[in-house]
């Protein structure tokens, strides 16, 4: 990780660019270097957070994007916790959401449509290798960096596999979800 910041006052923090149910993703840039980047801020005051575990996710999350180093995942530069919030500073990706891109181009040409997939395919690999399962793998939590290139982003519903290991909870975008998550009790990862 670089950058330890550790305190607010080293970023200009700027609008709110997504909403997640308990979160919002902020542009902001570091004071010192002039750096833009994406500032993810979930609020530790929420009864509903509380209950559902989401302390345990957000730090989950951390811990896994702390020990990623790959180019097809978002990366993680600091992270400033204060009574109130997580302010987990990443990579921004200037150009957005996939599916942003997609509704606006309406249709990608086979050539751009084959790179990205492979772009996706090579950041699920590595997450495989690493023996993470994202669990919420979709075209809101694919990211184009400056260069359109894609950058997995929002780890909060992953999970760490031991072999022989099956998945037994839902999580994730459900109408995203593969039928064996809704079939079946337990599944593979």
């Amino acid at each position: 990780m670089e950058g330890h910041s550790s305190t607010l006052e080293s970023y200009k923090i700027g609008g709110t660019i997504q909403l997640g149910s308990f979160w919002k993703v902020k542009v902001a840039t570091n004071n010192l270097t002039g750096q833009k980047v994406a500032v993810k801020v979930i609020k530790r005051d929420d009864d509903t957070m509380k209950s559902i575990g989401m302390e345990e996710k957000v730090t989950k999350e951390i811990g896994i994007l702390r020990s990623f180093a790959s180019l097809r995942v978002i990366k993680l530069h600091d992270v400033i916790e204060t009574f109130e919030a997580f302010y987990v500073v990443m990579e921004y990706c200037e150009n957005g959401e996939l599916l942003d891109y997609v509704i606006l181009k309406g249709r990608l040409q086979e050539d751009e449509a084959r790179r990205i997939f492979r772009q996706i395919i090579c950041g699920v690999e590595y997450c495989y290798r690493n023996k993470v399962v994202h669990c919420d793998l979709n075209l809101e939590n694919l990211l184009l960096d400056s260069e359109y290139n894609i950058k997995i982003a929002n780890f909060g519903f992953s999970n760490i596999m031991q072999d022989g290991q099956f998945l037994n909870t839902r999580s994730g975008t459900s109408s995203y979800a593969a039928p064996e998550v809704y079939l079946y009790a337990n599944y593979p990862d």
